[in-house]
Parts: structure tokens; C-alpha cells; sequence
């Protein structure tokens, strides 16, 4: 029988409610039109800029490997486990900044570390 450490159900839920109330924020709140024109520069840090945000993700999926001796078939459960670990954090890395470009001008997002909470209703 597959046993969840008694954290991981919280965490996964706090993520998941996040995501949801950044998705209904910008589904309640005035939508700006999408601007056509690239407003972004590339970060002076580079790789390592990019290391340190993506890095805790595949640390994740690594940890949850580690859990892997209470699976009934490991052999096909830990491949398909990664795989889905790794898509579904890539789908939340890729929907959280287009959702965020959708509710706020590049401004707020450049300036206001917490513009999340501005946008979430909850």
C-alpha cells in the first residue's frame, strides 16, 4: 500500500489552492489586452538565474523517488512517477508566468515581488 509522508498532501494542496486562486483572480479581475510586443530583458545572471528557479522543481521529483519502497511495482511505477513529476512541474513553471502576464503590466511584475496576492482573491 502506497503511504504519503504526512507533509506531502498539505504541501500539494497549498500549491494547488495557490494556483487555483491566481487563476480565478485573473478570471474575476479586469483582463489588460495582451501586449504584442516583447517587454521583457534577459536577466544578467543568465544560467544560474535560471538553475535557481528551475532546480528546486527536479529536486522534488528526486525526493520523491526516494520514496519509492512503498510502491507495490516499482519498476513500472517509478518511470511513469518521474515522468508525470517532471511534466506537471513543467506545466505549473509555464502557466504561472503566462497567467501572471495576463493579470498584471510588466511593470507590477517587475516592481512588486507580491503581486500574486494582489491578484488572488483569497
Amino acid at each position: 500500500m502506497f503511504r504519503l509522508s504526512r507533509i506531502a498532501t498539505p504541501a500539494a494542496a497549498a500549491v494547488a489552492l495557490s494556483l487555483v486562486a491566481l487563476a480565478s483572480g485573473l478570471l474575476s479581475g479586469g483582463l489588460r489586452p495582451p501586449e504584442m510586443m516583447a517587454t521583457y530583458r534577459s536577466a544578467p545572471e543568465g544560467f544560474w538565474y535560471v538553475l535557481a528557479v528551475f532546480f528546486p522543481a527536479v529536486t522534488g521529483v528526486m525526493a520523491g523517488l526516494g520514496l519509492s519502497g512503498d510502491l507495490r511495482d516499482p519498476i513500472r511505477a517509478i518511470p511513469r512517477g518521474a515522468i508525470a513529476a517532471t511534466l506537471v512541474g513543467f506545466a505549473v513553471y509555464l502557466a504561472v508566468p503566462l497567467l501572471l502576464a495576463r493579470a498584471a503590466s510588466p511593470g507590477a511584475l517587475r516592481e512588486d515581488p507580491l503581486v500574486w496576492t494582489r491578484i488572488a482573491p483569497l
